[in-house]
């Protein structure tokens, strides 16, 4: 990324990031976890359908409904798949926005799943609007 080349040309001397990639970038840089966030796959409460609802649920249930993503990519919900079921299937992705606002957004009018920080929706969710999908334990 743009910051990490400024971090090891000198240009700055601290950044900050949502994520540090592949440990051979971030060579020659220190780097400490600040804030450890809780992704949550979640949806429109009204739009989930029972199938979902359960304790555990079926990756196919899952791949039936849209996906809204990072435009910068789908490293949320790659992470999410990779947890709960131990791969990363070919998503319906219905739209990709480049910020978590516009997720949490499009979430609340129901034209998909996202991933999000537990935090960033948790009134949503306490209020019953927002409904987080549980996936199944990990082993």
């Amino acid at each position: 990324t743009k910051l990490i080349d400024e971090l090891k040309l000198g240009a700055i001397d601290i950044g900050f990031l949502d994520e540090v990639p592949d440990p051979s970038v971030k060579q020659g840089l220190v780097s400490e976890p600040l804030v450890k966030e809780d992704l949550v796959l979640c949806g429109l409460s009204k739009i989930v359908p029972p199938a979902l609802r359960k304790e555990t649920i079926r990756l196919t249930d899952l791949l039936k409904l849209p996906h809204i993503t990072n435009h910068s990519g789908i490293e949320g919900v790659r992470k999410w798949y990779l947890h709960h079921f131990k791969r990363i299937p070919q998503l319906n992705v219905s739209i990709s926005i480049n910020h978590p606002e516009g997720i949490s957004t499009m979430i609340k009018k129901g034209w998909g799943l996202g991933v999000l920080p537990k935090q960033f929706i948790e009134k949503d969710i306490q209020s019953g609007k927002v409904l987080v999908i549980a996936g199944p334990k990990p082993t």
